[in-house]
């Protein structure tokens, strides 16, 4: 009677750690962008896999006391490097959202908002001159949310806010919001009133280092 052959398996040489898990989030809408997004980390030529989830995930990275890293959203239509530093929690840690950060995607003037976003647009200028990458904020008067974004090469920004939802003959309430515009040291701000579901603009640009009080005209 022939004996059995024996049958052996390679033994794993290793088991894949992962260092980073990155969620690149659509601003306006809360939505996981799962396509047109890269990550990067500076220093190294490591490059993330997606996963099922639609994490960017960065495996078996050197180990470093902190990672620098940048989100590139410009192919998904988002107009901005989004950066940030990561510090891994201890190599004994077992909870897999230590490990995770979801970096959110500002969009830009030309987003495709869906009807009935609140907006707020606008140009920010030093004099005539466009202010690329200028900070806005924008702080609610009755609640702790805040919405930021920041201004494209030609000035132009679009920041979208998700109001307090209100009900009965609130519903269609104006909110009162500060909007502050800032850039190397120069700021801004102006106090007005938004309207539930409408685009909102600036009548004329917001001049850095100017004393305008440009209109808000909602549509």
């Amino acid at each position: 009677m022939a004996r059995a052959a024996t049958i052996s398996f390679d033994a794993p040489t290793r088991m894949d750690r992962v260092t980073l898990a990155i969620g690149a989030v659509d601003a306006a809408t809360g939505r996981l962008v799962r396509e047109g997004v890269t990550a990067r980390i500076n220093g190294l030529t490591d490059r993330p896999i997606l996963n099922a989830a639609g994490l960017l995930v960065f495996i078996n990275l050197p180990d470093q006391p902190r990672y620098d890293v940048e989100v590139d959203g410009r192919v998904a239509g988002f107009p901005f490097t989004e950066r940030f530093a990561f510090t891994p929690p201890a190599a004994v840690s077992k909870d897999p959202a230590a490990r995770r950060r979801d970096v959110q995607l500002a969009p830009g003037p030309d987003y495709p908002f869906v009807p009935g976003t609140t907006l707020i647009r606008g140009v920010v200028t030093r004099g005539s001159a466009p202010v690329a990458e200028a900070s806005i904020s924008v702080a609610l008067a009755t609640t702790a949310a805040s919405f930021a974004t920041r201004s494209i090469a030609n000035g132009a920004f679009a920041l979208a806010l998700r109001l307090p939802s209100l009900e009965g003959p609130e519903a269609e309430a104006a909110v009162t919001v500060t909007i502050t515009v800032s850039d190397g040291g120069a700021s801004r701000s102006f106090v007005r009133t938004l309207a539930h579901g409408l685009s909102h603009s600036f009548l004329e640009p917001i001049d850095l280092i100017g004393g305008n009080d440009p209109g808000l005209f909602a549509a």
